[in-house]
């Protein structure tokens, strides 16, 4: 399996586990820039003002930026350089999104975008993870 096709089954997941979510709700490859007010940001040894990045899936209702989704392709083992890759993407959207999932389509990592720390509630329900949206407002 391809990054692609696990992407098109997260996908048809999402649609199937969030029926109310609108199908523009969910982004993929979604490509971003940002600069950092008129100083130059290094990246990767080169001196830019303008750095662009591309995340695998956004998922948004409402205009509010729910979690997004760092895959990997499957059988590649999840590393903590994947959580901050993911980590790092959330952290430049506005509005951040409160939780970052990383997969390779076996296993599969769940993050606070605030904190970086696992996302391990007691029991993992819609419940659950609207109290994440919640707090995640008040920070």
């Amino acid at each position: 399996m391809t990054e692609a096709q696990l992407e098109a089954q997260l996908r048809a997941a999402i649609t199937q586990a969030f029926p109310w979510l609108p199908s523009q709700g969910i982004s993929h490859q979604l490509s971003f820039t940002f600069k950092l007010g008129h100083n130059e940001v290094t990246v990767g040894g080169a001196l830019k003002n303008l750095a662009r990045a591309r995340l695998d899936v956004l998922i948004s209702f409402q205009g509010k930026h729910l979690a997004i989704f760092e895959l990997k392709r499957p059988g590649v083992a999840i590393t903590d350089d994947d959580r901050d890759q993911g980590l790092s993407y959330a952290r430049m959207l506005h509005p951040q999104p409160p939780l970052v999932v990383v997969s390779n389509g076996t296993d599969v990592s769940m993050y606070e975008t605030f904190s970086g720390n696992l996302w391990n509630p007691a029991i993992k329900s819609e419940t659950a993870l609207k109290s994440l949206v919640e707090n995640s407002t008040k920070m």
